[in-house]
């Protein structure tokens, strides 16, 4: 019974996609039709998958979350959310150390939401135009619009505020991971999209930030012995190229469209990394990488390949399009930051390749195990990009 009413909600909710309101606390805008459908997606999958009353108590939160039309009715459920997800993580994790991963999440976001709190209930409280008149309040720009932005940069989360994320990851299930990874991050981006139109200065060594955190996060990829570990960090990499133009202000219609793909391509890659983890665990015994050399194969190995090129935003992938658009907006408003989209790049199809030989190749031992692994590397590459690209200029030009 639950489900119906789940599936009835959802579909109601992504009908109103044009702007249809629901009461005056609710409406569905272009950006939030996109994750409502996400909601509904992975709700329904993990309710099939026999998840619990918290995940679905959670789903729905959400779905209010992204169709939220009032400053404070927003701030509610955005902040709703942390409650369940932490009950199931210290609930659910299977090890002492589920209590400070816990203890880590409920800090990093519930206090980084603090100072939208106060901007929020100011602006419920002596504003009758609820998001339109945010900059009513007297604030200067770049204050109120930092300020604001805080929340919602933890919760992505920005490189350097992330702690959280990782050691939740590796604590939780793999059932609470997922709806982590392919929704509940997503809250802040979501956040983001509703705050960046009352225009948010950017200064430089913002930018240089996330690049550092995008090279940084990247490499420690790269270096992770540890599957959760390594899916973890992936999802900051990608959330960060996010911030270059949700937080830079250089959006417009094609950085939305990049970034609505972009975060669509993750909530498919990392949930489905994740369940990938949840089968090697079984048949392995544990998360590490180098211990499980080839264990991989047939129809799994396929659905490895693909969960790859997703993750990586190889064409011909929703992530690449994404990827395509975002940095074209970031290149010709900083052209400076070209040289760390480069590394980026370059680190984040390193760690790719990384996943596939350390678990997908026969019985060879290390990244570089013999001839074969590599001819077989450049070979596959070259016929993905080759492929692909004819299909990404198409996307472009529809575009």
């Amino acid at each position: 019974m639950l489900s119906w009413v789940f599936l009835g909600l959802g579909w109601i909710l992504v009908c109103g996609g044009g702007g249809v309101l629901v009461g005056e606390l609710l409406s569905v805008d272009g950006v939030g039709w996109w994750f409502v459908w996400l909601v509904v997606l992975f709700g329904g999958i993990l309710w099939v998958g026999g998840a619990g009353t918290l995940l679905f108590i959670l789903t729905i939160i959400l779905l209010l979350f992204f169709s939220s039309d009032h400053p404070l009715f927003f701030y509610a459920t955005f902040e709703a959310s942390l409650i369940p997800m932490w009950a199931l993580i210290v609930g659910f994790g299977k090890t002492p150390e589920r209590l400070l991963a816990a203890e880590y999440f409920l800090l990093y976001t519930a206090t980084a939401s603090i100072p939208l709190l106060l901007v929020v209930v100011s602006v419920g409280v002596y504003s009758s135009d609820g998001w339109g008149n945010l900059m009513w309040l007297g604030f200067q720009p770049i204050v109120c619009g930092w300020v604001c932005m805080l929340a919602f940069l933890v919760k992505l989360p920005l490189y350097g505020v992330h702690l959280w994320l990782p050691k939740a990851h590796v604590e939780a299930p793999t059932l609470v991971s997922v709806i982590l990874a392919a929704v509940l991050l997503k809250t802040g981006v979501y956040g983001i999209f509703r705050f960046y139109e009352f225009g948010v200065p950017t200064p430089m060594v913002f930018w240089g930030w996330v690049m550092w955190g995008l090279v940084c996060g990247s490499w420690v990829c790269f270096r992770s012995v540890d599957y959760k570990v390594l899916v973890a960090y992936s999802s900051v990499v990608h959330m960060g190229l996010f911030l270059c133009v949700g937080v830079g202000g250089v959006l417009g219609e094609v950085g939305v469209l990049g970034a609505v793909l972009i975060s669509l391509g993750h909530g498919f890659a990392s949930a489905g990394l994740f369940f990938f983890v949840e089968k090697y665990y079984q048949v392995v015994g544990f998360r590490g990488l180098v211990g499980g050399v080839g264990v991989v194969g047939g129809g799994g190995l396929v659905v490895l390949v693909g969960l790859v090129v997703l993750n990586s935003a190889i064409p011909p992938s929703i992530s690449f399009v994404g990827e395509v658009l975002i940095m074209g907006m970031v290149v010709s408003n900083v052209s400076a930051l070209v040289w760390g989209l480069i590394l980026y790049v370059f680190l984040v199809g390193l760690y790719g390749m990384y996943i596939y030989l350390l678990v997908g190749q026969g019985s060879r031992v290390g990244l570089f195990g013999g001839e074969g692994v590599v001819l077989g590397g450049l070979w596959g590459g070259l016929l993905l990009y080759g492929g692909g690209w004819g299909l990404g200029v198409v996307c472009w030009v529809g575009i």
